[in-house]
């Protein structure tokens, strides 16, 4: 939802179906690639879940573009995850 006239908008929050507005100063519009509204992009990356014999320590592992991503979570598992 935005406040002004149409020279001079600011963003204020969300309106929903039946007019209510939710106030707010930033919006986070997140969608998969089933979305029909705009168009998506972006790089397709591989993903595994990884069994683990204990739960391993908090940390993420990465060293950049391209190199696998490590990361553990309490469940006894690891999301990995890297660049073909």
């Amino acid at each position: 939802a935005y406040d002004g006239n149409d020279d001079n908008k600011s963003f204020v929050g969300a309106k929903l179906a039946d007019g209510t507005i939710i106030k707010g100063d930033a919006l986070l519009y997140s969608c998969g690639p089933w979305t029909k509204f705009g168009t998506m992009m972006g790089v397709k990356y591989h993903s595994a879940i990884i069994p683990t014999p204990d739960v391993l320590t908090q940390s993420v592992f990465f060293a950049g573009c391209g190199d696998p991503e490590v990361y553990p979570r309490p469940d006894k598992t690891a999301y990995c995850t890297g660049f073909p």
